[in-house]
């Protein structure tokens, strides 16, 4: 038995004479098929979020993973293609084609007008860097 690291033992974390209660929530059938398992490993979990740090405790259990009643497994073979702008999907049933992100907006417009823009304004402020035809004059440039 592991003695020395951080371990579940009886419904709480053990780290060395440290004993820290879990938050856990009753109801969740996850967290509720997880800790039925044996736990064969603990590890501590470190995220940040916002401007807080936040530590968990991540539970590595034996056994299947818990899987939803309205998350079926079929059978069969699925094939994919998957493309920058679309995914097709075939199966023996069914075909489909779909938008890879279709609700992801297209900003390459905008972009290109701020750039432009920042382009307008350097040569702007820095007249003595361009030709009377706002091309590049040759040389080393003024600051």
């Amino acid at each position: 038995m592991n003695t020395t690291g951080s371990r579940w033992h009886q419904e709480q974390l053990v780290w060395g004479k440290l004993k820290l209660q879990p938050y856990l929530q009753d109801n969740d059938p996850v967290i509720l098929h997880g800790l039925g398992s044996r736990v064969k490993y603990v590890r501590l979990v470190r995220r940040r979020l916002n401007s807080k740090t936040r530590y968990y405790a991540q539970l590595i259990s034996e056994g299947k993973p818990f899987s939803k009643p309205k998350n079926l497994i079929g059978s069969g073979v699925v094939g994919l293609d998957l493309r920058p702008s679309t995914i097709a999907i075939v199966a023996e049933s069914s075909a489909k084609l779909d938008l890879f992100t279709p609700s992801l907006k297209s900003v390459e417009k905008q972009i290109r007008r701020l750039q432009r823009r920042m382009e307008r304004s350097r040569r702007a402020n820095n007249p003595d860097n361009y030709n009377a035809d706002f091309v590049d004059s040759k040389g080393k440039k003024k600051k």
